[in-house]
């Protein structure tokens, strides 16, 4: 007798498999895994259909791509609490997490006709600009660039910027940030950026962007980091009533 109960696809058995080894700890985080063709081997499975098993894991955040070094079980996701500080070494902290950043480029430039609008500067009126590899422990997780008025902080690229910018301006400007709007999309990393996280050519991103706001209610920063996707989650409280 023949039953007719429908086969589960072998993708979602293996991806089953995996995944509830890496739920329960048997697969601790940053395990390296079976490279494509060694698992195609021994689960009898094409390379190509073991490529497309870890890409749903990774679509899952359950595991992630070092560049030219193969799959690995990921580390638990940062989460950022975004009403809680526009900091990422800060909310970092908050979470237990050693994290720093290395600084990628500092300069003065003329400011970018969206950072005109956003930070209500004037035609060819001159920003900072501070592009900076963000890191969680020794893994690069971000790419972050940051636009910041002249005006409102003489002398800022003489300070070290690879800390907290957000205690540098408290701290020496005895500016803070009082608000911040936030939006956040998906897209894909360049190929420069996706170098310099180590990941492949094409990978998505998480686009993080906040503009600044003081106590006055005036405009001072715009920031972009672009994350690695498995890396982070975004934490958003929304009170209604």
């Amino acid at each position: 007798m023949t039953s007719d109960a429908p086969s589960v696809p072998i993708i979602k058995v293996i991806c089953d498999d995996v995944s509830a080894q890496i739920r329960s700890g048997a697969l601790a985080p940053g395990t390296k895994l079976p490279s494509e063709r060694e698992m195609g081997e021994d689960r009898g499975i094409s390379r190509m259909t073991a490529r497309r098993i870890y890409e749903r894991l990774e679509s899952e955040g359950l595991v992630s791509r070092s560049h030219r070094r193969g799959w690995f079980v990921s580390e638990a996701r940062l989460q950022v609490a975004l009403m809680k500080s526009v900091s990422f070494i800060n909310n970092a902290a908050a979470r237990g997490k050693d994290a720093g950043s290395l600084l990628l480029q500092a300069e003065t430039v003329v400011a970018p006709e969206f950072t005109r609008d956003t930070l209500k500067l004037k035609r060819n009126e001159t920003t900072y600009l501070v592009r900076r590899l963000l890191r969680l422990g020794n893994r690069p997780a971000a790419i972050e660039t940051m636009y910041v008025a002249c005006k409102r902080f003489p002398g800022f690229l003489d300070h070290p910027l690879t800390g907290s910018i957000l205690s540098l301006w408290e701290d020496r400007y005895g500016i803070t940030v009082q608000h911040a709007d936030a939006i956040l999309r998906g897209a894909f990393l360049s190929d420069d950026d996706a170098g310099l996280l180590g990941v492949p050519k094409g990978s998505p991103t998480i686009v993080l962007t906040q503009t600044m706001i003081d106590s006055c209610g005036e405009p001072f920063a715009y920031d972009r980091q672009d994350w690695r996707f498995e890396l982070a989650e975004f934490l958003i409280a929304a009170d209604f009533q």
